[in-house]
Protein backbone atom coordinates (compact mmCIF):
# COMPACT_ATOMS: atom_id res chain seq x y z
CA UNK A 1 0.00 0.00 0.00
CA UNK A 2 2.60 2.49 -1.26
CA UNK A 3 2.37 5.83 0.39
CA UNK A 4 -0.79 4.66 2.46
CA UNK A 5 0.12 4.83 6.92
CA UNK A 6 -0.61 1.35 8.20
CA UNK A 7 -0.85 3.29 11.51
CA UNK A 8 0.41 6.06 14.15
CA UNK A 9 1.32 7.20 17.24
CA UNK A 10 0.47 10.10 19.74
CA UNK A 11 3.17 11.56 21.57
CA UNK A 12 3.39 15.60 22.89
CA UNK A 13 4.39 16.65 26.50
CA UNK A 14 2.65 15.23 29.41
CA UNK A 15 1.00 18.95 29.59
CA UNK A 16 -0.33 19.18 25.75
CA UNK A 17 -2.79 16.46 27.15
CA UNK A 18 -5.09 18.08 29.99
CA UNK A 19 -6.83 14.94 30.67
CA UNK A 20 -3.82 13.47 32.06
CA UNK A 21 -3.53 14.95 34.85
CA UNK A 22 -6.98 14.42 35.85
CA UNK A 23 -6.75 10.78 34.97
CA UNK A 24 -6.59 8.44 38.30
CA UNK A 25 -4.82 6.41 35.92
CA UNK A 26 -2.12 9.01 35.41
CA UNK A 27 -2.16 11.87 37.40
CA UNK A 28 1.23 13.23 38.78
CA UNK A 29 2.37 11.53 42.36
CA UNK A 30 5.20 11.74 44.18
CA UNK A 31 8.65 12.46 42.67
CA UNK A 32 7.18 11.97 39.09
CA UNK A 33 8.52 14.26 36.60
CA UNK A 34 6.07 17.44 35.94
CA UNK A 35 6.48 17.64 32.47
CA UNK A 36 7.47 14.13 30.66
CA UNK A 37 6.61 13.26 26.92
CA UNK A 38 4.12 11.16 27.07
CA UNK A 39 3.25 8.09 24.22
CA UNK A 40 -0.98 8.04 24.60
CA UNK A 41 -1.91 5.55 22.12
CA UNK A 42 -1.17 3.43 19.01
CA UNK A 43 -3.31 2.89 15.84
CA UNK A 44 -2.53 -0.10 13.04
CA UNK A 45 -4.61 -0.95 10.46
CA UNK A 46 -6.25 -4.69 10.78
CA UNK A 47 -4.08 -5.89 8.46
CA UNK A 48 -0.55 -4.69 9.55
CA UNK A 49 -1.29 -6.32 13.11
CA UNK A 50 1.72 -8.21 14.47
CA UNK A 51 3.97 -7.40 12.19
CA UNK A 52 6.41 -4.76 14.15
CA UNK A 53 4.37 -1.51 13.56
CA UNK A 54 3.79 -0.56 16.61
CA UNK A 55 7.10 -1.36 17.85
CA UNK A 56 8.23 0.82 15.41
CA UNK A 57 6.10 3.40 16.01
CA UNK A 58 7.15 3.38 19.49
CA UNK A 59 10.61 3.74 18.11
CA UNK A 60 9.86 6.81 16.40
CA UNK A 61 7.95 8.41 19.10
CA UNK A 62 10.60 7.81 21.86
CA UNK A 63 13.02 9.48 19.10
CA UNK A 64 11.07 12.26 17.85
CA UNK A 65 10.47 13.27 21.90
CA UNK A 66 14.09 13.07 22.46
CA UNK A 67 14.78 14.93 19.44
CA UNK A 68 12.40 18.10 20.82
CA UNK A 69 14.41 17.71 23.61
CA UNK A 70 12.53 15.44 25.87
CA UNK A 71 14.77 12.98 28.98
CA UNK A 72 11.92 10.96 30.01
CA UNK A 73 8.98 9.41 27.89
CA UNK A 74 6.10 7.96 30.08
CA UNK A 75 3.65 5.13 28.58
CA UNK A 76 0.48 4.02 30.16
CA UNK A 77 -0.27 0.41 28.36
CA UNK A 78 -2.28 -1.94 29.36
CA UNK A 79 -1.05 -5.50 30.74
CA UNK A 80 -2.89 -8.17 29.08
CA UNK A 81 -1.00 -10.88 30.75
CA UNK A 82 -2.98 -10.09 34.15
CA UNK A 83 -5.98 -10.09 31.43
CA UNK A 84 -6.23 -11.81 28.24
CA UNK A 85 -9.62 -10.74 27.59
CA UNK A 86 -8.55 -7.15 26.94
CA UNK A 87 -9.83 -6.66 23.34
CA UNK A 88 -8.19 -4.65 20.35
CA UNK A 89 -9.60 -1.53 21.10
CA UNK A 90 -8.47 -1.63 24.74
CA UNK A 91 -5.34 -2.04 23.93
CA UNK A 92 -5.04 1.00 21.75
CA UNK A 93 -2.61 2.17 24.95
CA UNK A 94 0.28 -0.24 23.89
CA UNK A 95 0.88 -3.16 25.91
CA UNK A 96 3.51 -3.64 28.87
CA UNK A 97 5.12 -6.15 26.58
CA UNK A 98 5.71 -3.62 24.16
CA UNK A 99 7.07 -0.70 26.09
CA UNK A 100 9.26 -3.17 28.14
CA UNK A 101 10.92 -4.78 24.80
CA UNK A 102 11.86 -0.78 23.82
CA UNK A 103 13.70 0.18 27.26
CA UNK A 104 10.97 1.15 29.14
CA UNK A 105 10.39 0.41 32.92
CA UNK A 106 7.34 0.18 34.91
CA UNK A 107 7.29 2.99 37.50
CA UNK A 108 4.04 1.44 39.21
CA UNK A 109 0.83 -0.32 38.87
CA UNK A 110 -1.97 2.14 39.23
CA UNK A 111 -4.67 -0.52 38.59
CA UNK A 112 -4.14 -4.23 38.21
CA UNK A 113 -3.99 -3.93 34.03
CA UNK A 114 -2.58 -0.87 33.68
CA UNK A 115 0.85 0.58 34.57
CA UNK A 116 3.16 3.88 34.36
CA UNK A 117 5.80 2.88 32.20
CA UNK A 118 8.96 4.94 31.78
CA UNK A 119 11.86 5.71 29.29
CA UNK A 120 14.74 8.15 30.77
CA UNK A 121 17.57 9.41 28.61
CA UNK A 122 21.01 8.61 29.05
CA UNK A 123 22.46 11.76 30.43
Amino acid sequence: MDGVPVGWAAVEQFSAYPGLARSPITKRVGDDPADPWAVTCFVVRLEYRKRGVARALLRGAVDYALSQGATVVEGYPVDPDVRPSLSSAERFHGTVSLFDSSGFRVVRRPSATRAIMRFEASA
